[in-house]
């Protein structure tokens, strides 16, 4: 009896190990081991179009205004392995750089071409590059991203985008 009950401890020990083993992954890749969204928990090699912007409070969200040189592309961005961000805002072409560390993100930089266009479209596109340049944390769910910005009272909402 005592025989049986060393065994069962050692396989406790084991399968101990192999958890915290498994936790450790799954913190330093930001990927979780089950998930609403098909594994899909990072923001690294995915592509994202924005549908408005979100408050909190009220839960109001805000359409963007449509672009007319880009149509159904604007206001798309990808966020790459090596750290850049790209994508297409109202009239320009964005670039930037992030780091993200759990649930947390950073916008490094965030600029892009300078296109002239006129009120209410630059004022669209001075209010996106705001949002990413002032957010802290993220969070996806059902292949939608929040951006949150100004203290986590308002986010950026961004379904995933294919490309097409």
């Amino acid at each position: 009896m005592e025989r049986i009950i060393v065994i069962v401890k050692a396989i406790k020990s084991r399968l101990c190990i192999a958890g915290m083993v498994l936790a450790i992954l799954t913190a330093v890749t930001g990927m979780t081991a089950c998930s609403d969204d098909e594994g899909e928990t990072t923001l690294i090699n995915t592509s994202w179009k924005l549908q408005g912007y979100g408050n909190t409070n009220d839960q109001t969200i805000r359409e963007p205004l449509e672009s007319p040189m880009y149509g159904s592309r604007a206001y798309t961005v990808r966020f790459s392995e090596s750290g850049t961000i790209s994508g297409l805002a109202c009239f320009n072409e964005n670039m930037g750089r992030y780091r993200v560390w759990g649930d947390s993100i950073k916008v490094l930089s965030f600029g892009g071409t300078k296109v002239g266009s006129v009120s209410p479209y630059l004022e669209e596109e001075d209010y996106y590059k705001f949002s990413f340049m002032n957010c802290s944390t993220f969070e996806i769910s059902n292949r939608q991203l929040k951006l949150f910005y100004n203290d986590g009272k308002e986010y950026m909402l961004f379904n995933r985008w294919s490309g097409s």
